[in-house]
């Protein structure tokens, strides 16, 4: 892996879900306020010199907000804030990123989609421990991924994983 893939890898796997396990809100606040400056901003300051150096419009935030009730008296405040990150150029590199949190219990979970030897993308995700797991091939469409990725969270919250 090349040095600037190396220290993508890095900020993908093991600088951004220790970031977010140990701040939650106030990252993804801050991820939602700067956008893809966020971003660009971590990767000019930290990365090699010789790494690609991407400007905020390679990065694309969304955040999404759903709201789940089990039944009367049990409601759960999701978000997921999503990042669409420049095309990968190797193998374990990221398409998009998954901040997955949850108001009421702040439990949270970092969840990527990452390119695999085949060409297929996988849904993978880091937990707090730094502990990787693999979930298989992911959808086509981000859509469906994004889906996919959700209903994954909120099954972990109700306790079905």
């Amino acid at each position: 892996m090349q040095d600037n893939n190396l220290f993508r890898y890095s900020l993908e796997q093991k600088i951004l879900p220790n970031s977010f396990y140990a701040g939650k809100e106030d990252f993804l606040y801050s991820i939602l306020e700067k956008n893809g400056k966020f971003f660009s901003d971590i990767i000019t300051l930290f990365a090699p010199p010789e790494s690609t150096i991407y400007n905020e419009k390679d990065f694309e935030v969304t955040a999404k907000h759903l709201s789940y009730r089990e039944d009367d008296e049990v409601k759960k405040k999701l978000y997921l804030v999503i990042v669409d990150m420049p095309q990968p150029e190797e193998v374990l590199l990221c398409r998009r990123l998954y901040f997955c949190y949850e108001e009421n219990s702040k439990s949270a979970k970092y969840y990527t989609s990452e390119l695999a030897l085949s060409g297929d993308y996988l849904i993978c995700s880091v937990n707090k421990n730094g502990i990787r797991n693999n979930y298989g091939k992911a959808p086509q469409d981000l859509e469906l991924e994004f889906r996919k990725v959700g209903n994954m969270f909120l099954k972990k919250l109700i306790g079905k994983d």
